[in-house]
């Protein structure tokens, strides 16, 4: 199979064009489309914002940001990974089952934004932009809306229509910077201009892609996948989204734990070049995330089909990810000599180690999309919870002797670990089956 991966081929146009109707790689090139456009613009939003507004603008308005993108996406109950994995074979349901993700997620949205800004005395600076009410109320819809938006590319996902997935994405960072332009030629006040500028376009793209979605795309999928349709199970969806829910969490938890370990012991400058290098070094990791993803889909119609799309889908990453890494490692002083020389000073070798954990992490992800198709999401918690332990405790002992790369380092060893463990073990059957193994990945 590595042979194949890096078995690059001259094709033909057809050929190419047959590749990207292929619905395993088309809907995965879309989603990475995607993933590519946000960051890319993301990162335009933000030079902006900082040639705007003051440094204390940013600041808050990244404090604000930044609270908002975590409250909604673990008030989310991780329901994208839901619709992926059900909307395929849901046929008359499809549209229950939509209308049960934005419910449930709209609900805990509303509480947990609720919460937390009710108690930012106890936990944060009461008067952390939020001195009145009806900022309060903003903030709250605007989390709201964000988990929305959100969901309704899982549903896009789920649909196998994912080439609105960059349209709606692409659309909505444009128009975050257009807004960024506005509010600041306006002088609005310090508080509101650049959170303004996020909470505003989400509306305007929530609108027009329900619409799509509730009287075309659901009603055309309900009516085309009827005779495909399997039953679900009230417990088993339950029993799915408890596990995949507490693994996201739990990859969300080892992420977030990062950064505190970092300004606790070497500051906040330490952080802002760590920082930036775990931005860039993301964008790799949704790579996987996208062509997983795809497999997933893929693989709800025909369990059966998991390891012959499981290897196609490995193959195709080896050949992606591969040249990205190696730009990456050989190019890091430059590419952070964009942000500045005291960022291409300090963060070299940390983004160099997260770089290589984007190989590794591919085969994870790859268990995970397993795991979801099988509905064995307890393993998807074992295995973050083993992630989480690992990753946290060796940056833990490696931070104060080597800095920053030391938790770049621990990042890195603890998915090679992983990934090496999931190959001998459970993903053994998928990477090199045998007449044997066979029988074992069909039971």
């Amino acid at each position: 199979m590595f042979k194949e991966a890096f078995n690059i081929r001259q094709l033909s146009v057809a050929q190419v064009v047959t590749h990207l109707q292929t619905p395993l790689y088309r809907n995965a090139y879309a989603l990475m489309l995607s993933n590519g456009l946000t960051s890319v613009l993301g990162f335009v939003y933000w030079v902006v914002a900082a040639r705007l507004y003051t440094e204390a603008q940013v600041g808050i308005g990244f404090a604000i940001i930044a609270s908002m993108t975590f409250l909604s996406g673990m008030s989310q109950l991780n329901m994208i990974g839901v619709l992926t994995r059900f909307i395929p074979t849901a046929g008359q349901a499809t549209l229950r089952l939509v209308g049960i993700a934005y419910l449930s997620s709209i609900v805990t949205t509303a509480v947990t934004a609720t919460i937390f800004v009710l108690g930012l005395s106890i936990w944060g600076d009461e008067n952390f932009v939020f001195a009145s009410s009806w900022f309060l109320v903003w903030f709250v819809l605007a989390n709201i809306g964000y988990s929305i938006f959100a969901i309704q590319d899982g549903v896009l996902t789920g649909l196998r229509r994912t080439i609105w997935v960059p349209i709606e994405n692409a659309l909505f960072a444009v128009a975050k910077i257009i807004f960024l332009f506005a509010f600041a030629e306006a002088m609005l006040g310090i508080d509101n201009g650049i959170f303004a500028s996020w909470a505003i376009p989400i509306v305007l793209a929530i609108i027009p892609v329900n619409i799509l979605l509730f009287w075309r795309l659901i009603p055309h999928h309900m009516e085309t996948t009827r005779d495909q349709a399997q039953p679900i199970q009230v417990r088993q969806l339950f029993s799915f989204i408890t596990g995949d829910y507490l693994g996201s969490l739990l990859g969300r938890a080892a992420i977030a734990a990062f950064p505190l370990m970092i300004i606790s012991t070497l500051g906040e400058e330490s952080n802002g070049y760590f920082g930036i290098a775990w931005q860039i070094a993301f964008t790799l990791q949704l790579v996987s995330i996208s062509m997983t993803t795809s497999l997933t889909v893929e693989s709800a119609v025909d369990e059966q089909q998991f390891g012959e799309y499981g290897r196609r889908s490995l193959a195709h990453l080896a050949r992606i990810l591969a040249p990205l890494v190696l730009v990456i490692v050989v190019g890091a002083p430059f590419i952070l000599q964009i942000f500045g020389e005291n960022y291409a000073a300090q963060g070299v070798n940390t983004l160099r180690f997260l770089a290589l954990a984007a190989l590794p992490y591919a085969v994870i992800s790859l268990y995970v999309s397993y795991c979801r198709v099988r509905k064995r999401t307890s393993r998807i918690v074992f295995v973050s919870g083993s992630l989480f332990l690992l990753s946290v405790s060796a940056s833990y002992l490696l931070l104060p002797a080597f800095g920053i790369v030391g938790v770049g380092m621990a990042w890195f060893a603890s998915q090679v670990l992983i990934a090496a463990v999931l190959i001998a073990t459970e993903l053994r059957p998928i990477l090199r089956p045998n007449a044997r193994d066979r029988v074992r990945v069909t039971e």
